[in-house]
């Protein structure tokens, strides 16, 4: 017997569902379209890019930020596009976009996280790689539409969307007895088709300052 089933075996009967229950080819019924167009992507980058307008034609909701002075303004987006200078700046650290994506990334673990750079990092920055989800070169942010296509589609996949929202869970000092209850009620949601999970006391409790909320036909979603 596998460590996870055996620390759920400690809190709860066998009749819980973990997320190994959900079919492997378990689909959200939202199109291609609609997830590129519920995608909310933030670029945070000293100067405009074109980048921007090529992902607006696309279909994608974007904002630029030409920095950001709290973290609590990355909060409405999923995947985050930041320069590595000259954001950052409130922060104090010569490390700026790197330093932020940390912060971000400590905060909201939950986000995507792109770092532009123009040049390679110095040795004492490697601690902060581990942070960011994709390192882009600029000149070639081609590449960005394409590492967006494939995170776009995790966004609306069940499986990867309660992996993350369980890491966020463990972050807010969540029992571990209480996720599992939650895992249970989020898979069989979907296995029973019908929301089960959003009126749960207990979900509502851990949601108040989350601004996570549940759609039967798209999963966890960020309100």
């Amino acid at each position: 017997m596998g460590i996870i089933k055996t620390v759920i075996n400690n809190y709860i009967d066998n009749k819980y569902k973990t997320i190994d229950d959900l079919p492997a080819n378990i689909v959200t019924n939202i199109s291609e379209k609609k997830k590129i167009e519920e995608t909310k992507v933030l670029i945070i980058d000293d100067d405009e890019l074109e980048l921007e307008k090529t992902l607006r034609r696309i279909g994608y909701s974007v904002t630029w930020k030409k920095d950001v002075d709290v973290l609590d303004d990355v909060e409405n987006y999923s995947i985050i596009i930041c320069d590595y200078k000259g954001v950052g700046l409130k922060f104090n650290s010569e490390f700026e976009g790197l330093n932020l994506s940390m912060l971000i990334k400590e905060k909201y673990p939950d986000k995507i996280i792109y770092l532009l750079s123009a040049a390679d990092f110095n040795p004492r920055a490697n601690k902060y790689i581990k942070f960011i989800d994709e390192l882009v070169y600029k000149g070639e942010e081609e590449k960005i539409i394409e590492y967006l296509r494939d995170d776009c589609s995790k966004l609306f996949d069940p499986k990867e969307r309660w992996i993350h929202y369980k890491e966020l869970l463990k972050t807010k000092g969540i029992k571990e007895k209480e996720i599992f209850r939650l895992e249970d009620l989020y898979v069989r949601s979907f296995l029973e088709k019908k929301d089960i999970l959003s009126s749960d006391s207990l979900f509502k409790k851990v949601n108040l300052n989350m601004k996570v909320g549940f759609d039967i036909k798209i999963g966890l979603i960020n309100l």
